[in-house]
Formats: C-alpha cells, structure tokens, sequence
C-alpha cells in the first residue's frame, strides 16, 4: 500500500469514528453486555472497528451474515482459554493451568480474536471487550452500554459504547502514572506511549512498572481485569474513605 492510500485509510477511519461517537452521544438506548458478549462468541455479531476517547470505550459491529460470515459459534475448547485468561492474570497462568506451551495459549487467543473480526494481538484486546466477558461472567459493576445505529455504505453498524472504567484510577496513582496506565489499557504499546509522551520508552516502562506495583497487578491484561472487576471498585471507594 503506498502512502497515499495508508493516509487515505487512516482518514477514512478516523471520520467513521468521529461519526460513531456522534451517534453513540444521541443514542439513549441500552444494550445488555452479556447479551453483546454472547453474540460475539456465539458468531451472531462481527467486530469491525474497536477505539476509546477520553472519555468512552467504543466497539463498532457488523451482522455477521452483513459480513457473508456463517453464525458458527467459538468452539468451546477456545471459549474456555478466552475465559480463563480474561479471569486470571494472563496467558501464563492460563498455559501452567491448561499444561499448555504459553506459545500455544498465544495461537488460541489470535485465533478467538479474529474469531470476532479482531486482527489485534492478544496483548491489545479492546477494554470493551473485557468489560462485555466479565459482565457475562458476573465480574463487572456494569451491565449495560449504550446502543447507536450508524448508516454506512457497506452496511449500518452497531455502535457499542461505555465510560471508561479506568478513571477510578486517578484516585490510586500518580498524575503520569495514570495517564501512562490510560494508554496502556487503550492497547498501545510502550514505544508508541513513549512517542505520545514525549519520553523514552525506559520511562514509559518504569512508570508502568510502578503502577503495577501500586495496584498489584502484572500486567495490561490482569490490569484490565483489576479495572473491570468489583475488586476495582471496592478498592477504590476504600482508598477514598481512608484518604
């Protein structure tokens, strides 16, 4: 692709975004998460763009019949590793409790992944997602999100949306702690947080490594369960009336 026509994509994504956001603001209908979690793994719904603001996680989906994709749900064999890894704390724990090569646990992911239209790696699943598992499994405070409609040439699209959950963080860490922890849970990675930052990549990953510290957490995705789990919540509103 020469770069007349990366930018030209780039853009393209960018006004549909932009769009998305709008109609999600004049939406006032609701969306069950677990029902949104249940119709991803079950195939009835495809992932075409994943991206946050600073204020809102959004996932925009397509019919999977719009996609010419058949409602063929996620075998359960990698059901089962998606779930472990969104309840523990990463794919290692999950490779040591399933006696599986963490290369292997790796593959099955990708494959779930793109499984739901996502071409990501495992590392950089969309927040969203995270919070539409754990409602599904009865570990997040929030149940619903808000539902748009957004017209679109190749096919309307479902615009998914909620607040962003790792706000409370602000209460637990450091101002450039925070907003380091914040890119982090967007999906990007240390290099291109470093770039935003206007810092070194040895920064960004001795901030990231203190705030781990400070929430005992290991990383993004047992972050990312931190922050959509009650265990959050609780911990936060303890921080509050003990400050």
């Amino acid at each position: 692709m020469d770069s007349g026509s990366s930018e030209s994509s780039v853009c393209d994504r960018t006004l549909l975004r932009m769009r998305a956001a709008v109609a999600d603001e004049a939406s006032q209908q609701k969306l069950d998460l677990a029902l949104l979690w249940h119709d991803l793994i079950g195939g009835k719904r495809k992932i075409h763009d994943a991206f946050s603001t600073g204020e809102r996680w959004y996932l925009l989906l397509t019919a999977a019949d719009a996609a010419g994709v058949a409602c063929t749900p996620l075998a359960p064999r990698k059901r089962d590793v998606l779930v472990r890894t969104l309840l523990s704390r990463g794919q290692k724990v999950v490779a040591m409790e399933l006696e599986r090569a963490p290369s292997t646990i790796a593959f099955v992911l990708r494959q779930c992944l793109e499984f739901m239209g996502l071409s990501c790696a495992p590392l950089h699943l969309p927040p969203l997602l995270a919070v539409a598992a754990m409602a599904a499994l009865g570990h997040s405070e929030v149940c619903e999100a808000r539902l748009g409609a957004l017209p679109d040439p190749d096919g309307p699209l479902i615009v998914v949306s909620v607040a962003r959950l790792d706000a409370r963080l602000a209460t637990l860490l450091p101002p450039a702690e925070f907003a380091v922890a914040r890119l982090l849970v967007d999906g990007k990675t240390h290099r291109e947080i470093a770039a935003q930052r206007h810092t070194s990549a040895r920064t960004i990953a001795n901030q990231l490594r203190s705030s781990f510290q400070r929430l005992g957490v290991s990383g993004r995705a047992d972050l990312l369960r931190y922050i959509v789990s009650w265990e959050a919540a609780t911990t936060a509103r303890l921080h509050q009336v003990s400050a």
